[in-house]
């Protein structure tokens, strides 16, 4: 199972050539503004007033959704690279290889891998409770 998950990596993971910008705009063209991503995502505690909520629109005229550009950054410390936003995909977008592309280098920067210890919170989140305190 090793081996396979590191083709797919290797595959799905490898370095982008040419513009980040175009690549991105490729991958998310036949994105339908369902939020079927957000829905089953295990790691988003987003309400109905959420950034990623507010961005989601059909009608929003960007080349990539904002919804997309909000919740790459939002994802950046929790993806857990479960697959599910992937599978219930109807564009069949590989999201959690997108996700992963912002996430992993973050979490590996951080030495902070999501989801093993629920009393350490994401970092994004370590701000979020200090500032209320």
């Amino acid at each position: 199972m090793l081996k396979v998950a590191a083709a797919a990596d290797e595959r799905f993971l490898a370095p982008i050539e040419g513009s980040h910008l175009d690549y991105y705009m490729n991958a998310l063209k036949d994105c339908i503004n369902c939020g079927a991503c957000k829905i089953v995502c295990p790691v988003c505690a987003c309400g109905e007033g959420a950034k990623c909520t507010d961005f989601h629109s059909a009608a929003d005229g960007y080349k990539i959704s904002l919804f997309h550009l909000v919740r790459f950054v939002h994802l950046m410390d929790s993806c857990i690279g479960c697959g599910q936003c992937t599978d219930v995909c109807p564009a069949e977008i590989s999201l959690t290889h997108i996700y992963q592309r912002f996430a992993r280098p973050m979490q590996e920067e951080f030495e902070y891998v999501p989801g093993m210890d629920m009393r350490t919170p994401p970092f994004f989140g370590v701000d979020l409770i200090e500032e209320e305190h």
